[in-house]
């Protein structure tokens, strides 16, 4: 299997489909966490500006979730990459 189509497989099934509102809070998160190192700061932030989606996370949620996050950030940085 081409390893391209592989990963783009694989991503689909960690990131699962979002809508576009959803990618925007995504990428909201993202852009707190990297201003304030901390995830449920940007967790904060992200609801403060997208209420309706905003996420309620346990102490316990919270290192699976920015695991998640981390892998949202590198997948954008490889796309990012491929469009150029």
């Amino acid at each position: 299997m081409d390893p391209l189509k592989k990963y783009i497989e694989t991503a689909a099934q960690v990131i699962g489909r979002r809508s576009a509102a959803q990618q925007a809070y995504d990428r909201e998160v993202l852009r707190w966490r990297q201003i304030t190192k901390d995830l449920r700061s940007a967790l904060d932030k992200a609801n403060e500006k997208y209420p309706a989606l905003a996420q309620k996370v346990s102490d316990d949620e919270l290192e699976e979730l920015g695991a998640r996050y981390e892998y949202i950030r590198g997948h954008e940085q490889i796309l990012r990459h491929l469009r150029r």
